[in-house]
């Protein structure tokens, strides 16, 4: 899993466990984008300007993987403005897998968060994501994306039908959040490498469950293409 980080300033540390304390939760967020110059701005200005009291947004990483349009270089030319923000670019398409095997790999903050680059997040979206692990019996928070397509055409309808199955398989059979939208305790993540290669199933890595934690599933955000 070769890749090649930029804009990479920060400092690992191992008592980043103390930064989520009662006043706010400490995150770092991970964009996965393939191709994506149509939307990867408007994601990334969408999780910068998020604001809430329990939540503190300590990154940005946006996992760009195989891109040949312009996604690189828009979201390079951010991080030159956001220090905030951090490109990886893996050279090759790896799969949904292997970028999120990277992504954990690179994050900082006791709580990660999972967004999919054609994913604009409301206004308190993160927040809602991240309050949840005040309680230390949460180990995940599913979100529920909310296409912006119009449900009056044929494939509006059945682009809406499609996410509300999503949404209602996440409610009924956990522990399959949607990973267009989730957050989840760092601590209690195993990368997909230790289950069998970087392009193991995502649902491999959902310890939080099988450890007993229980997770909720409450959070909107608009979801489609521009």
């Amino acid at each position: 899993m070769a890749a090649k980080i930029l804009n990479d300033i920060r400092s690992k540390h191992e008592g980043w466990q103390t930064e989520q304390g009662d006043a706010y939760t400490s995150c770092s967020v991970g964009i996965m984008a393939h191709n994506e110059e149509a939307n990867i701005g408007r994601t990334i200005r969408a999780v910068l300007q998020q604001q809430g009291p329990s939540v503190h947004i300590k990154e940005v990483l946006v996992i760009a993987s195989g891109c040949t349009d312009r996604t690189v270089p828009t979201v390079a030319e951010i991080a030159l403005q956001e220090p905030r923000l951090r490109l990886c670019i893996q050279e090759k398409r790896e799969g949904k897998a292997s970028a999120i095997n990277l992504f954990l790999k690179e994050a900082i903050s006791p709580v990660v968060v999972l967004i999919g680059a054609d994913v604009i997040p409301e206004a308190s979206a993160l927040e809602y994501l991240c309050a949840p692990f005040k309680d230390p019996k949460i180990g995940m928070v599913g979100g529920r994306p909310v296409p912006v397509n119009d449900p009056a055409t044929f494939m509006g309808h059945a682009v809406h039908l499609l996410w509300r199955y999503h949404s209602r398989f996440s409610e009924a059979a956990p522990p399959y959040p949607c990973w267009t939208l989730a957050s989840a305790r760092t601590a209690e993540l195993r990368s997909l490498d230790d289950e069998g290669g970087s392009n193991s199933p995502p649902a491999a890595c959902l310890p939080p469950f099988y450890d007993g934690y229980p997770h909720t599933s409450d959070v909107d955000a608009r979801h489609g293409n521009a």
